[in-house]
């Protein structure tokens, strides 16, 4: 049989020990994504369950060609922004005051990536 401050010293070991583990696992998930390096391949290859050595032929076609996308985006984002600010002022004339508002508080709400 137990006395009380056994009994208060042994729930305290266990609520520390639980709470130890609970920050660790906490720990665990949220540092997880920042140490695993970032993967430089679409959703749709990385779907593919590369083997390694596959990965690392892949890894090199994707860095050879990266500045070569990266010029080619340069040079259409502009235009492509341009284009998309006209539509949107012309579906912006046949909207209603509220209905305009709303559309630009859309617009300006989404993420401006390529």
């Amino acid at each position: 049989m137990s006395t009380p401050s056994t009994g208060s010293a042994r729930r305290r070991s266990v609520l520390v020990l639980g709470l130890t583990f609970a920050l660790g696992v906490v720990a665990g998930v949220g540092l997880a994504p920042l140490l695993r390096p970032p993967s430089p391949l679409p959703p749709s290859l990385e779907r593919l369950a590369l083997r390694p050595d596959q990965r690392a032929r892949v890894d090199a076609i994707v860095a050879r060609h990266g500045p070569e996308i990266e010029a080619a985006l340069g040079d259409a984002l502009p235009r492509l922004r341009a284009v998309q600010e006209r539509v949107a002022l012309e579906i912006e004339e046949e909207l209603d005051p509220a209905q305009r508002e709303r559309f630009r508080q859309e617009r300006a709400s989404q993420p401006s990536g390529p």
